[in-house]
């Protein structure tokens, strides 16, 4: 993917943000890699806000995606109930994998892209897996909540 395309792919993913989150930042890391950061209300009610982070990271010959959302960022007294839902949602999730990371739980999916699609196209793929991600969260995050809570037993 060139220069340009990046910057078109990741243009369009900031306006996909500010349209689905708040509090939207794009941050340049340590390591080079864009980032853009934004929390997104898991249910329709508003509720149950992950922090989302999508990047495209371009290797030598390899164009990828990442969609990395912090689900709940306390585990709480329901850490083992969580491990343990954990490892029965990654066989059914259909895209990415969850995982207890310190004291929180995270989604991770990665893409492989086309460097030579067009931007919108690279864009547009990129958004339709986080729409997909999002929705798979939405269903699972209420569960979630409540075992962080010891509310249940996972």
């Amino acid at each position: 993917m060139d220069q340009q395309t990046y910057a078109a792919v990741m243009d369009r993913l900031e306006a996909f943000s500010q349209t689905v989150g708040t509090d939207c930042r794009r941050e340049q890391l340590e390591n080079g890699i864009e980032e853009l950061r934004f929390l997104s209300a898991l249910q329709q009610d508003g509720t149950d806000l992950a922090l989302f982070r999508l990047a495209v990271v371009r290797l030598e010959e390899l164009d990828l995606a990442q969609i990395y959302v912090t689900v709940l960022a306390q585990l709480g007294q329901g850490r083992e109930a969580l491990a343990r839902a954990a490892a029965r949602w990654n066989p059914q999730s259909l895209l990415g994998s969850y995982a207890i990371e310190g004291d929180q739980l995270t989604h991770r999916t990665r893409l492989s892209l086309n460097g030579q699609a067009p931007a919108e196209e690279t864009a547009e793929q990129i958004i339709a897996a986080a729409t997909l991600v999002h929705e798979e969260l939405s269903r699972r995050s209420r569960a979630a909540h409540a075992m962080a809570a010891g509310a249940e037993k996972g």
